[in-house]
Formats: structure tokens, C-alpha cells, sequence
């Protein structure tokens, strides 16, 4: 905590907060991985005397890898070579960075499920999912795949998870839906378990695209999978890339989206 709250001091906190998303990529922990056996496995420099007549000798330069604990017998280290290895290194851990950054989210905008949700956020949302970004983790159950902005038909703006039920429409505080799967036995399976249909806690029934049918919620209501330790939703994967969880839906009975 002291050595954060002085970088803070020294370099501001929207610096500070950089530093520590670098510190996270593949990019940085790419570069600790090469840095290590350049660290250990180093170039010495050695001059030998090579007979060329019986009377005459000339210096020849080499250079040899050892292990820093174990450089050859009169050897120096080859500082130009291990420069030059360094600046590659530093090339290559720039190149995987900037390959990896769009990938990489914008800095969340209200994400915190207790304050209004704006258009602002809404819109950076959706400019995530477009550019096929690392989707985000829901605010309240922090699950991933589940989660997304959304729109209906009626131009309404929301963000929802279908793991949970967390539920926010654009200026608006969140709401806690209720989970209903219609026992007309033909609501569809998705990995491995009925879909979901989320309602409002007021509401007493609602359409069921399944049978095309009104559906009353008291003889509907189910278990959140958030809830139930048991539910098959615990085990769809987490942390994947955009492409992977549309692949994902796509093969497991829904829509090719990335998130359900």
C-alpha cells in the first residue's frame, strides 16, 4: 500500500493505474519469460592466439554462451551482444503490445451495479462488443458470457446478465429480475439447461416464445443459477475471447453471440 500510494504521488493516479493494466498484459509477461534466460545464459567475449605458421600467432575473437555462474577462463561479457539482445526484446514486447491493446477494454464506466447506468457507458459497451474486445465480467456476479449491453425492439438500452439476473437500463438504478422457465415442456436447452427467461419482480406473467403462450411467473419460477451450486451454467468457461464464446454459444444451443 506505501509503495502505491507514492507512486501515486510521483506519477498521479491515471499514470499509476496505466502502469498496473501494463503489468497485466500477455505483453509484459511475455517479456519476463524471454528476460529470464537472457539474464542467465550470457555472451562472453574470448581471445585465443591461433597458430598459423610455426612462428606466427593471431588473435581470434569469440564469443561463447555460458551461465552467468560459470563464464569461461579469461572471458568478458559481451555487453554490445546482450544490449543488442535487450532491444530485441524490448522490439518484440512492444510489437505483442500492440497487437494486444486493441483487444483490451476501455476503463469501465460506471460499472459498479449500485449507480445509474449512462449512455456514455452504454455506448462504450457496445463499441467493446463491435471491436470483438475481451467481453466484461458482470458487475454483480462477476461472471463472464453472461453479461452484455443490449437493445430491444423498442430502442430501450440496458445492460443485463442471464446468469443472475443483475439488470440496468440507461439512467436508471438496477434491478434484480426473477429467473422462469414455462413447464410446457418445450423451452429450449442451453448448455445443458433450459433457457431463462428474466422477468421484473412485479410482473405476474409474460410471453413464452417457446409455446407462443402467456406464462404465469408463480408457476415458472426456478432457482437462479447464480444460487445453485449445481446449476450446468457454473460450468461454461470463463475469461474466454470474444471469438472463442461465440464459437461457444454457437455449439451449445444458442445464438452465435458473445454472451448469452
Amino acid at each position: 500500500m506505501k509503495l502505491r500510494a507514492l507512486l501515486v504521488r510521483a506519477l498521479g493516479e491515471d499514470r499509476t493505474k496505466d502502469i498496473r493494466r501494463y503489468l497485466t498484459t500477455w505483453a509484459f509477461r511475455i517479456g519476463l519469460i524471454l528476460l529470464v534466460p537472457i539474464c542467465i545464459y550470457l555472451p562472453w567475449r574470448q581471445e585465443f592466439l591461433w597458430r598459423v605458421a610455426e612462428d606466427t600467432t593471431v588473435p581470434i575473437r569469440a564469443v561463447r554462451y555460458r551461465f552467468f555462474w560459470d563464464p569461461p577462463l579469461d572471458a568478458s561479457l559481451d555487453l554490445g551482444r546482450l544490449a543488442f539482445e535487450l532491444l530485441v526484446l524490448a522490439v518484440i514486447v512492444m510489437l505483442v503490445y500492440q497487437y494486444e491493446r486493441p483487444g483490451r477494454r476501455e476503463t469501465p464506466v460506471a460499472t459498479s451495479p449500485t449507480l445509474a447506468y449512462s449512455e456514455v457507458a452504454w455506448s462504450a459497451e457496445m463499441r467493446e462488443r463491435d471491436r470483438g474486445d475481451q467481453p466484461r465480467a458482470c458487475p454483480a456476479c462477476r461472471r463472464t458470457g453472461f453479461y452484455g449491453p443490449r437493445e430491444d425492439e423498442a430502442g430501450r438500452h440496458y445492460r443485463m446478465c442471464q446468469f443472475c439476473g443483475f439488470f440496468q437500463s440507461v439512467g436508471e438504478a438496477r434491478a434484480q429480475l426473477r429467473p422462469c422457465v414455462h413447464p410446457c415442456g418445450l423451452v429450449r436447452e442451453v448448455a445443458g439447461a433450459p433457457y431463462i427467461t428474466w422477468v421484473p419482480r412485479e410482473q405476474l406473467s409474460y410471453y413464452c416464445e417457446s409455446c407462443k403462450g402467456e406464462a404465469a411467473v408463480a408457476e415458472s419460477l426456478v432457482t437462479s443459477p447464480a444460487e445453485d451450486a449445481d446449476h450446468p451454467w457454473w460450468r461454461v468457461p470463463q475469461q474466454l475471447s470474444h471469438q472463442e464464446y461465440v464459437r461457444f454459444w454457437l455449439t451449445n444451443g444458442a445464438p452465435g453471440r458473445v454472451y448469452l
